[in-house]
Parts: C-alpha cells; sequence; structure tokens
C-alpha cells in the first residue's frame, strides 16, 4: 500500500510538473515592461466571441452570400498562398491558443539610440497543446534547416531556443504583397554603401506549456527567472501597474498597459540630445516642445481593459494623470464636472449625440498656454488673426472688439446631434442632418459678433443674409465649393446659424434649425426618455463625468449599409454622389468584400442597439467608458 501511495504521488508529481500553470503576464513580464497586452484565458475568450451578437451577426444566414465570398477570396488569396509559402498548415497553430496570449515590449536599457532598440516577446500558453506545441517547434526547425537558411541554437537558463536569424528575404511573398513598398533611400553614407543589413534574430522556445518568441537572451532570461519561481521582482510589484490592475483589470477577457512617461521621457531625450543647433534656431516646432506643450509628458501610464456581461459589453480607458501635474490639452479635456446627459429638447430619434462640459474662458487661457508651449509664435499669430478681423469690423463699430465679445460670453456646453439622413442617396447618406449648439449666456452677442466677421471674410464671395422665424434672427452664409469624385464642383452648401434661449446654433440643414428654434428647451419625445437610455447612461456616467455621447447604432448602421451597397453596386466606379474615401476604399476591398451582397438591413437590424461613452476627470487622472448594451428580444427595426 505505501508503495502504491508513492507511486500515485510519484506520478501526479510527474503530471503537475509537465502540466504547470503558468502565471498570469504582469507575474511573468520585467518591471521595466513598456507596453503589454494580455488575453489571459484564450479558450474562454474564444467562447465568448461565440455567444456574442458580433459573432450571430457574422453566422446569421442572410449575411451568408457575403460571409461566403469574403471567406473564399480570404482563403484564395491570403490563406492557401500563405500555407504553401510557409509549408505548414495554420490550423495546427490557431488551435493552440488557450490560455494567455501576451505580447510585450521592454526597455532593456533602451535610451533613445538606435544601437540598442527596446526588447519585445510574445507568449502563448498551449495548456494540454504542449506535446502539439512541441511538433510543430521541431517543424518549424526542420524546415529551416532543410531550406538551408541561418540557424542556431541557445541554451536560456536551461531552455534550448532555436534562433531564425530573418532577413527581409525571409518575408513570405504572399505577405510582401500586403507590406507597402518602401521607397528606395535618397542618401545612404559613404561608410554604408554596399552592406547588407545584419538578420534579426528571433528566438523561438517552449517553457512547460508555454510557447515563447523573443528578440534576445537579455529579453528572455527576465522572462524565465520569473517562470521559474525566482525572487525576480516583475510588472506585478509595480505600484503603477498594480493601481491599473486594480482599477481595470481585475477578471476581464483582456487588457493592455503602457508606462507612457518611461517611454516620453526616453523620446524627449533622444529628441533634445539628436536636434541639431543651426537646425533648432529655424525650426518653428520642435518634438520635445509638442509632446510638453499638448501635456503628454504629465501622463504617467495607460490602461484600457473590455468586459463582457450578459447585459452588454464595456470598455475602459483610464490615463493615470494627477490632477496637480495635469498640463496641456488635458487640462482642457477634463472639462467641468457638470450634468453631461441629453437636454430635453434633443429628439429621441437622434442618431448621434455628444455633449462636453467646460469653463469657456479657462478653455480658452489653456489653448493659448498649449499653443504657446508647442511655438512661442503661434499665440501671437492667433491673436493677430483675430485682431484683424476685429479692425476690419470696427469700421462699421468702432467699439467692437472681437476677442472680448466671444471670450466674454463663452458659456459651460457645447452640444451636438445627428438625425437621420433625409434620403437615401450618397450624398444624403454620407451627411445626415446635424447640428452644432455652443452654450453662452448672451448668446445674441456671439451671433452679431458672427456676423460682422463673417461678413469681413465674405468680400470675395457673397454677405451673410438675414432672415425672421418665430421671432428669431436666422443668418446665413454660402461655404466654399466642394467637388465629388470626379473633380466637379458641387453646389455649395450654407451654413446657417441663430440664438436660441442659451444657445449659438450652426447647421447646414435649414430645417433641422428651425426645429430647433421651434421646439425651445422641450421635445415631446426626448432621447433621455428612450427605453434602456437611463439604465446604460448609468452604466457610465457618474462622478466626474464632463462628456457624454450616444450612438443609435441601429439607425447609424442602417445608413451605412445603404451607402456600402450604393458603392458595392456601383461596379465601374462612377458614383459620383459617393464620398471619395469610399470609392477609394471599394477599389481595394471589393473583389473581398462584395458590399452589393449585403442583405436587407432589416433582416440583421436585430443585432444591434446603442452605444453610450462617458469621459471625465478625478484627482488621480481621467478616464472614458464606453458601454454596448445587449439588443433587447423581439426588435428588428426602428429606434431604441
Amino acid at each position: 500500500m505505501k508503495k502504491l501511495i508513492f507511486l500515485l504521488a510519484g506520478l501526479l508529481g510527474a503530471v503537475s510538473s509537465v502540466f504547470a500553470e503558468i502565471p498570469p503576464a504582469e507575474k511573468i513580464l520585467p518591471p521595466d515592461t513598456l507596453l503589454m497586452f494580455t488575453i489571459p484565458d484564450c479558450a474562454a475568450a474564444r467562447q465568448s466571441y461565440k455567444a456574442s451578437t458580433q459573432a450571430q451577426l457574422w453566422y446569421d444566414p442572410a449575411m451568408k452570400p457575403f460571409r461566403d465570398k469574403f471567406m473564399s477570396k480570404l482563403n484564395e488569396e491570403l490563406i492557401t498562398p500563405l500555407e504553401r509559402d510557409l509549408g505548414i498548415s495554420l490550423s495546427n497553430y490557431t488551435a493552440l491558443a488557450q490560455g494567455q496570449f501576451t505580447i510585450a515590449v521592454l526597455q532593456n536599457g533602451w535610451q533613445g539610440k538606435p544601437e540598442n532598440a527596446p526588447g519585445w516577446l510574445c507568449l502563448l500558453d498551449t495548456r494540454a497543446q504542449s506535446d502539439q506545441l512541441k511538433t510543430n517547434l521541431a517543424d518549424i526547425k526542420k524546415r529551416w534547416v532543410d531550406a538551408g537558411k541561418q540557424f542556431k541554437t541557445e541554451d536560456i537558463r536551461g531552455t534550448e531556443f532555436n534562433v531564425l536569424l530573418l532577413s527581409t528575404n525571409d518575408i513570405p511573398p504572399t505577405l510582401q504583397k500586403l507590406l507597402p513598398a518602401r521607397p528606395a533611400p535618397t542618401f545612404i553614407p559613404e561608410e554604408d554603401q554596399g552592406k547588407t543589413p545584419p538578420p534579426v534574430e528571433v528566438h523561438i522556445g517552449q517553457y512547460h506549456s508555454l510557447l515563447i518568441v523573443g528578440d534576445s537572451t537579455a529579453t528572455l532570461e527576465k522572462i524565465l527567472r520569473a517562470l521559474s519561481g525566482g525572487d525576480a521582482p516583475t510588472l506585478a510589484d509595480q505600484s503603477a501597474f498594480a493601481a491599473s490592475y486594480s482599477r481595470l483589470f481585475r477578471d476581464t477577457p483582456f487588457y493592455g498597459w503602457t508606462d507612457t512617461k518611461t517611454f516620453l521621457d526616453i523620446l524627449n531625450k533622444s529628441f533634445a540630445a539628436n536636434a541639431d543647433a543651426d537646425d533648432a534656431q529655424f525650426s518653428l516646432f520642435k518634438p520635445e516642445q509638442i509632446i510638453s506643450g499638448l501635456g503628454l509628458n504629465t501622463i504617467r501610464t495607460v490602461g484600457f481593459s473590455g468586459k463582457l456581461t450578459p447585459a452588454g459589453n464595456t470598455l475602459q480607458v483610464y490615463l493615470n494623470e494627477p490632477e496637480g501635474d495635469r498640463q496641456g490639452i488635458f487640462k482642457i479635456i477634463a472639462g467641468a464636472p457638470k450634468d453631461s446627459l441629453p437636454p430635453a429638447f434633443v429628439p429621441a430619434d437622434a442618431i448621434k449625440f455628444s455633449r462636453w462640459r467646460f469653463d469657456g474662458r479657462k478653455t480658452w487661457d489653456n489653448l493659448e498656454e498649449v499653443l504657446n508651449g508647442i511655438s512661442p509664435q503661434l499665440v501671437p499669430g492667433l491673436n493677430f488673426a483675430l485682431e484683424s478681423a476685429g479692425a476690419i469690423a470696427r469700421q462699421t463699430d468702432p467699439d467692437f472688439d472681437l476677442k472680448k465679445t466671444l471670450l466674454a460670453n463663452l458659456g459651460d456646453d457645447i452640444i451636438t446631434y445627428d438625425k437621420p439622413p433625409r434620403s437615401k442617396s450618397a450624398a444624403d447618406l454620407a451627411t445626415p442632418p446635424s447640428i452644432f449648439l455652443l452654450g453662452s449666456p448672451h448668446p445674441e452677442k456671439i451671433t452679431a459678433a458672427l456676423k460682422s466677421v463673417l461678413q469681413v471674410f465674405a468680400r470675395s464671395t457673397e454677405a451673410p443674409t438675414e432672415r425672421e422665424f418665430l421671432g428669431r434672427k436666422i443668418y446665413s452664409i454660402a461655404l466654399p465649393s466642394a467637388r465629388n469624385a470626379n473633380d466637379e464642383a458641387i453646389d455649395p452648401r450654407r451654413l446657417s446659424f441663430a440664438a436660441n434661449n442659451s444657445y449659438v446654433a450652426f447647421t447646414t440643414d435649414t430645417a433641422m434649425l428651425e426645429e430647433f428654434l421651434r421646439n425651445g428647451e422641450n421635445t415631446d419625445k426626448p432621447l433621455r426618455s428612450s427605453p434602456g437610455f437611463a439604465d446604460a447612461a448609468e452604466k457610465v456616467a457618474g462622478s466626474g463625468t464632463s462628456y457624454f455621447s450616444y450612438e443609435n447604432q441601429r439607425e447609424a448602421t442602417r445608413a451605412q449599409f445603404a451607402l456600402l451597397k450604393q458603392v458595392g453596386a456601383n461596379t465601374d466606379n462612377t458614383n459620383t454622389n459617393a464620398p471619395t474615401d469610399l470609392l477609394q476604399a471599394r477599389k481595394v476591398f471589393l473583389d473581398w468584400a462584395d458590399f452589393s451582397l449585403l442583405p436587407d438591413f432589416d433582416a440583421i437590424a436585430k443585432y444591434f442597439s446603442f452605444t453610450v461613452t462617458a469621459g471625465g476627470a478625478n484627482p488621480e487622472g481621467l478616464f472614458l467608458k464606453i458601454f454596448v448594451p445587449v439588443p433587447p428580444p423581439g426588435t428588428s427595426s426602428g429606434n431604441n
């Protein structure tokens, strides 16, 4: 009996050593990690995706014609040729993703100089597929040796690594076709002429069930030291990462993190060291000044994560940037923590909405600070342009002061919202009716000032027109002519603006402006009363929120589908009403993604709901949170 017990114990020990659980990424990666992204459990993530509405949409029978052609082209022009180039079956490798998948960039002593680049690595836990991983690695080694390519082996802390020496000629032809063509260098130093760039070393090895791919021995030694149970510090021990983990990463299916401060500090030192004194004297924009002026150097870390729940999907982004250190654009972005939900006058049929609360005067001061930090010449240039416009306007109004009038009357509110397209024409689908509202305690003063300025800038065309509507003055001016994909002039649209209650409204859609003036402060069916809106908003908005946005994905995607189908059906590419960027995309992707095969949108509308986003700041940093609720059952068309 004792012998049997010892035998079983030995077997269990052997099995446990073979299938040893691989620690999570932060307990393997070293503290000098600059950037990392991980999926802690690929098998679980794969199952979550299969149950998601995105997967259900892709495999819906209505999508079959589009899906079949896309997958056929993908296999025919990419997967099959790539497998032929590599001599492998990709399915033997994709099935290995069972545990964590992690990619990371390490500092490795990098200080901004090209001769000492950062390290990189990729980790993939195959769990019970470790034997298949061993077989695949042996196959890669054999094929590489049989091809007569450069190859060596290296032992790192008791683990054997195959070291492949790669040059640009080793990139598979199929992938080379997808890479952008690199222009020939215009100048090659004499000492570098005729030299072949040294090959890149790629280390590939296996530790228990973990596939490890990295750039150097120095990188891999850090990982193996942590894996072998050594007392070496890891990323999890770094306080900045630990703070992000407790805030964002716990129990999430994926997350990413960057040590932004270290990275930007190194870049700043590199820019300063490489600056040529003669060039710097005449340079208007210096990289280190742009980074400092924008306030990027005050960000300590950036983290993001996703979470899937039965109620919906959430994405969070957090910038660790304490309030006392905050500079540049981040003072502006932080805004003011005030109610940012849709006011009662925003209608329920709005397909997009955004609102940002800010301190108008403080925002202007911060903007001047940003411009001055980027280049001291920018603020005088801006002030000169404003003063020039004001000087011409003072020819008719001697007391007019443009800057003073605008600043004194800036409020604390900016709102935009879109409504469904007026028609199914390509032009209307691409540019749905939209309105921009600028909050002001005295909106009439701003419209009067804008009228004076526009009269100055309109001297070469037509002056602004003025008309009465429900006791309000509507000003209008023609915008510069646009051109279509065939470079033909399109009738210019008119920008109209008017004051109403505590806002100045701007739009190119006259009917939308008149509706806003007519509704006043309320509408019969406000957006904030739409089904599901309040519950979704509560999941993202809270203390410190200064920004909120909403998008009716169903109606926005309905318009996009209609536009894509028009572009796809236009086989001769002469749809001059479609946006130029879509026509260019059609030339590249039509063979794979044949938009004309998309189904009628009502057949798949049930997979779309809406998205809410909230952003703001707290004493420790800035945050952005996005929530997409699962579409309610039984819905197939119309607004949520």
